[in-house]
């Protein structure tokens, strides 16, 4: 009987301790509600819910224990003197990653926090982290050192990708609504409806040329191979904000550069049109060389330009052909 006593008081001394010690892990503290406040108050000030952090903020905010939450944060360069269009479009892509995250699970807004380092005047964070590329994710969770994802991210379905493996949340992109872009497309189409409308016995006729679908199906099919469809599907932004053209980078692309192969296509098209068709059923002998020359530049100058964009998008790319 005595012996049952005992074990049970141990057994409920033991309990004691472990529920204490629980309770002790779980519990902040002064300091680290103090630090919690501070972090919350730089993710309020910031219409995205995406802070900026420095070297104080990241020793302080990021580094010191106990904390309680989580921060994952982007190692950047968005000075415009780096010139880096990358970065600008990843810090947005960012950002909307950290609106959707938080309005998906409003709850865990205090628990996770979303942050970017900028390299300029923040030297001393790189060589903590003994970092010397930009665009590298890392997760700072309330124990433990920060754990750098395995490769840099541009588009946001690649961080989403990545977030949801870090909180187990698997939560939908939301891209703000470009209403300027849903004005015009509607003014387009009601144009387009309208001339439609004026013209309608003239577009009879035209259901049943042959030239007509052919000209149909060669744009159906630069508009596949110029990877249109793809930027669609990933909603890839139309220009960088830099301005520019092409993307730095071979895992990126931007609408506008489908647009420049789009060209680029059809004028190659165009220029083998002119040397097969055109100058067979050209009506002079000198007409027909006028065909064979005129679309002999036009091919080659598209080409080589062709050639050139893509040596330019492919850096170490070893063949050239005229320009």
């Amino acid at each position: 009987m005595r012996f049952g006593v005992v074990v049970a008081v141990l057994v409920a001394v033991g309990v004691c301790l472990v529920t204490s010690g629980a309770e002790g892990a779980l519990t902040c503290g002064p300091k680290c509600m103090e630090r919690h406040e501070r972090i919350k108050s730089l993710r309020d000030k910031s219409d995205s819910g995406m802070f900026r952090i420095d070297n104080a903020l990241y020793k302080d905010l990021v580094m010191t224990k106990p904390r309680n939450y989580n921060t994952i944060f982007v190692l950047n360069a968005l000075n415009p003197r780096r010139g880096c269009k990358v970065c600008r479009d990843a810090y947005e892509e960012l950002k909307i990653v950290a609106t959707s995250f938080y309005r998906a699970f409003p709850e865990e807004k205090d628990n996770w926090f979303f942050a970017t380092v900028d390299m300029d005047g923040n030297e001393q964070i790189f060589k903590k982290l003994r970092q010397q590329s930009i665009l590298m994710y890392y997760h700072v969770p309330p124990t433990g050192a920060p754990a750098q994802h395995s490769q840099q991210m541009v588009g946001a379905e690649e961080i989403v990708k990545y977030v949801t493996g870090l909180t187990g949340k698997k939560f939908p992109l939301h891209r703000p609504t470009n209403y300027f872009m849903m004005i015009v497309s509607t003014l387009a189409l009601a144009m387009v409806g309208g001339v439609g409308y004026l013209v309608r016995d003239f577009l009879k006729k035209l259901m049943w040329e042959s030239d007509l679908w052919a000209y149909l199906a060669l744009a159906f099919v630069f508009l596949m191979m110029s990877g249109h469809m793809w930027l669609q599907i990933r909603g890839a932004p139309f220009m960088p904000n830099g301005g520019g053209m092409f993307s730095d980078t071979t895992q990126y692309m931007y609408g506008i550069e489908s647009w420049v192969v789009i060209v680029l296509y059809a004028g190659i098209t165009f220029g083998v049109i002119m040397i097969n068709d055109f100058s067979r059923n050209a009506k002079s002998s000198t007409q027909s060389s006028m065909y064979l020359i005129a679309g002999t530049v036009i091919t080659v100058f598209f080409f080589a330009y062709l050639v050139s964009c893509f040596a330019h998008k492919y850096r170490g790319y070893p063949f050239r052909f005229m320009l």
